[in-house]
């Protein structure tokens, strides 16, 4: 993996020109911003890993918020200069300092070293978490799926339970209606000829009528039989459960 970048962000050029000096000089790919605007453009970017920066200024300081605000895990090195004094007495001056010191150059080349360190460490403990939520979020979508696959075999499985039903009534209600129907058939004429040739006050007479009424019944079973199209079921003795013909066959007039 490519080393990351440093951001460097201070007001005052020569500061600014120190510092990328020196850790240019350590190997450091460098980046350099003088105000919030362009330093927010190069974090944009993705790459930089630390920032080099010292809220000695208003502007500065202001600059460092909004940074920890863009991004609250970025690595910030807050290298403040030793002020150095030129001149004497009436003449003396109080400088923002410079490097000019091996020593410095060292602690701050350190300094940097060890915050990409942590920065690195952060990056690779961001991206295992990103790894371990996207794994779970897979798993969660095949689990998903697979529940979903599950109920539409249940369905399908209830649907074929359904049809095989369906259809070993059929057959049997077929051959049910074709042997019923003949001897209901000879039942109903028989009767309906003696009815026919008998007064309504012969002593036999109710009771041929009774026989024709509860075959008129028969054949209306038969007629729902034969005209089943579902498989429908009503309560019977205890839990039982027997075929409701009203429902499961179609009208018939």
């Amino acid at each position: 993996m490519d080393r990351p970048k440093v951001l460097i962000l201070y007001k005052g050029r020569a500061r600014t020109d120190e510092v990328e000096r020196t850790l240019c000089e350590a190997g450091f790919d460098v980046e350099v911003a003088s105000n919030e605007d362009e330093a927010m453009r190069i974090l944009g970017g993705g790459e930089v890993g630390v920032v080099v920066c010292s809220p000695e200024s208003e502007e500065e300081a202001i600059s460092l918020k909004g940074i920890r605000a863009f991004d609250p895990d970025i690595a910030i090195v807050q290298w403040r200069f030793r002020p150095t004094v030129e001149g004497s007495g009436d003449t003396r001056k109080v400088l923002g300092g410079v490097l000019k010191s091996s020593a410095d150059r060292k602690k701050l080349v350190e300094a940097v070293e060890e915050s990409l360190k942590s920065s690195r460490t952060i990056s690779d403990e961001k991206r295992t978490i990103e790894v371990v939520l996207a794994a779970n979020r897979r798993l969660a979508a095949e689990m998903s799926s697979l529940e979903s696959l599950h109920r539409r075999l249940r369905r399908e499985q209830n649907r074929m339970i359904q049809t095989a039903k369906e259809g070993a009534i059929e057959e049997m209600v077929g051959a049910v209606n074709h042997e019923l129907n003949q001897p209901l058939c000879v039942i109903m004429g028989k009767t309906e000829l003696l009815l026919k040739t008998m007064d309504a006050e012969d002593p036999g007479y109710r009771m041929i009528k009774s026989i024709w009424e509860s075959s008129e019944r028969m054949a209306e079973l038969v007629r729902k039989i034969g005209n089943f199209k579902q498989y429908k079921t009503k309560p019977y003795v205890g839990k039982q459960q027997i075929v409701d013909l009203d429902r499961a066959s179609v009208s018939v007039g």
